[in-house]
């Protein structure tokens, strides 16, 4: 299942993520390209995807006042670029993992129809957060979707300058996500990190950037 890491302040905790990419806690590698994005000290969103495995990356990479990075591993959709994360959809950028089943009446007005459910989930959400805001839009979406296995993502708010982090899940531990301060991963990145959900029940942070 695809990795996610991401947090507050400068990018943290990228070479240990790497390791982790190459051969997770399952002992899977996660090849299949990966994506960055980060929000600037002005607010500016920049987003990089490429389909090279994430310890092939740059040496460098821009940095800001949040971050968020996906390494992925195809398992039901084909190695593309089109199926990269993360998703910028009606103003939100997302990164998820695993699996989620949406509600269609919450998504049947949205066009996306051949999108992945990771795409969908984006374009959900960015539709709940431009009517109501990003706590309530987090709100609702959390009693409306059910994850196959996992609804796991780490989403950035550019237009309210606000950071995302939900975990909800099934029960398996690789489905957790774990935390560090204002940095939250897929999987440990070594002592002190702790489980938001342990139990699979959803649990979220909204946190601003201001």
């Amino acid at each position: 299942m695809c990795r996610l890491l991401g947090g507050l302040g400068k990018p943290r905790y990228l070479s240990e993520f790497v390791k982790i990419a190459r051969r997770d806690s399952k002992g899977k590698p996660n090849p299949d390209g990966w994506g960055y994005a980060v929000i600037d000290s002005r607010g500016q969103l920049r987003v990089f995807k490429t389909l090279y495995p994430i310890w092939e990356r740059p040496t460098r990479l821009p940095e800001g006042i949040a971050f968020l990075v996906h390494a992925r591993r195809a398992e039901k959709l084909g190695r593309s670029i089109d199926h990269l994360q993360p998703h910028v959809c009606n103003g939100v950028v997302m990164a998820h993992n695993g699996g989620v089943a949406l509600p269609l009446e919450a998504i049947k007005d949205l066009n996306l129809a051949f999108r992945s459910s990771s795409e969908r989930l984006a374009c959900f959400l960015g539709n709940l957060v431009s009517r109501l805001g990003t706590e309530r839009a987090v709100n609702i979406l959390s009693k409306r979707i059910k994850p196959t296995p996992s609804a796991n993502f780490i989403a950035l708010v550019p237009s309210e300058m606000k950071f995302v982090v939900y975990n909800h899940h099934l029960g398996d531990p690789y489905h957790v996500i774990w935390r560090k301060g204002n940095v939250f991963s897929s999987e440990p990145l070594g002592p002190d990190w702790k489980p938001m959900s342990s139990n699979g029940e959803p649990r979220w942070e909204v946190l601003s950037l201001r």
